[in-house]
């Protein structure tokens, strides 16, 4: 793939740079700005905080997390419309602390936050009790997701890294990203953001040298083998990179074998602006869902008539199962609402399923958000 706007840098040598310290995966290349990020000047104040709602779900309805005020009302799409796929989130965390065999010592489970943003599922993650591997492209971005996880009394057990994932062997060059902003639709070949129909955000708006920062890329899937205990696994991994997941999937192959729950959004209409192409992607999917057994659990946005407060506790043994075969209205609905959720239990319904989303994204929409679950749900469909 391509890198804009590439600085010459030294690349990472993952298995030097990290290693397990205190709980937590330590990164031994802290830049200055890094180190300054919970500055003195009040940035990171607990005066200036405001409640998450959590009456979406049972399962937090016994925490209290909080974040910056100023940048709360930017995390309630959560709680009003991805309310599924924080769901899915969850349960995969619970499932996997509720799977020790008897007598085992209680470690807790790592979780994975690629496109971590401002940190809103980093927060909820080690609210569980997880230790969290967070991601997060954009310098703003990461300073929010340290920031809140701070003031929440979970950083200790987190690890907060300002890189973009980097495909393995690609040789890659750190990149320039704007210092000051945490857009929610940025990627590594659209550093100021870019609309799902394509058109770069922020084009016209004049910023000097000094307003970028240079960003490291990452080999993730090196370095989950290099940090990860023995024996240790990935309860979830949380991909939302605008476009980029199929790079960052490809990045993780390595480790694929470590992962379990995958919560994605998917933005194929992204794709080419990438350097991806349709058939790539795919095979990186049918090698991933195949290989992992995977099953495809849709999580549809909020119908706002039917869903206005409804709790959402998503159980994936109890949705319906579609057939490949399934007219593309029923396959990919345009605003299902949280009762529509359903299991693609073939790659090949996967394959169709995004096909029909890039044949008609003004109908279906430009993103969805999906689960690939490794589930056994053998038992209870008997």
């Amino acid at each position: 793939m391509s890198q804009p706007m590439a600085t010459r840098s030294r690349r990472l040598r993952l298995p030097l740079l990290f290693a397990l310290s205190g709980g937590a995966v330590a990164d031994s290349i802290t830049s200055a700005f890094e180190q300054d990020a919970l500055d003195s000047t009040g940035f990171c104040s607990a005066s200036a905080t405001k409640p998450l709602p959590v009456y979406r779900w049972p399962q937090l309805r016994d925490k209290h997390m909080v974040v910056l005020r100023r940048w709360h009302q930017y995390m309630r799409n959560f709680d009003k419309i991805e309310s599924l796929s924080v769901s899915g989130y969850v349960r995969a965390i619970l499932r996997h602390t509720a799977a020790r065999a008897p007598g085992m010592v209680a470690t807790p489970p790592f979780v994975l936050d690629v496109g971590a943003n401002m940190g809103y599922y980093s927060v909820v993650g080690a609210s569980l009790g997880a230790r969290v591997i967070a991601v997060e492209m954009q310098p703003k971005c990461w300073q929010l997701t340290r920031c809140h996880l701070h003031l929440n009394g979970l950083l200790g057990n987190s690890t907060v890294l300002n890189r973009y994932v980097a495909r393995p062997g690609s040789h890659a060059s750190a990149i320039q990203v704007p210092r000051t902003r945490c857009d929610t639709m940025a990627s590594p070949t659209a550093v100021r953001g870019r609309w799902p129909s394509g058109k770069l955000r922020h084009g016209s708006d004049a910023l000097n040298a000094s307003d970028f920062q240079p960003v490291e890329p990452l080999e993730v899937g090196a370095l989950l083998l290099a940090s990860l205990p023995r024996g240790a696994e990935v309860a979830v991994t949380k991909i939302d990179t605008e476009g980029f997941e199929p790079h960052v999937l490809e990045a993780l192959r390595p480790a694929w074998h470590l992962l379990n729950d995958i919560v994605l959004e998917v933005q194929p209409g992204a794709w080419a602006h990438h350097n991806l192409s349709f058939a790539a992607a795919m095979a990186t999917f049918r090698d991933l869902i195949t290989s992992k057994r995977y099953r495809t659990v849709t999580l549809p946005h909020r119908n706002v008539k039917r869903d206005a407060f409804k709790p959402v506790d998503l159980d994936v043994c109890q949705l319906p199962v579609v057939s490949d075969a399934m007219p593309a209205s029923a396959f990919a609905p345009a605003s299902g609402g949280y009762g529509s959720a359903y299991v693609i239990e073939s790659f090949a319904g996967f394959e169709r399923f995004v096909g029909i989303v890039m044949r008609n994204p003004s109908k279906h929409g430009h993103f969805h958000e999906l689960l690939l679950s490794n589930r056994d749900c053998g038992r209870l469909r008997e």
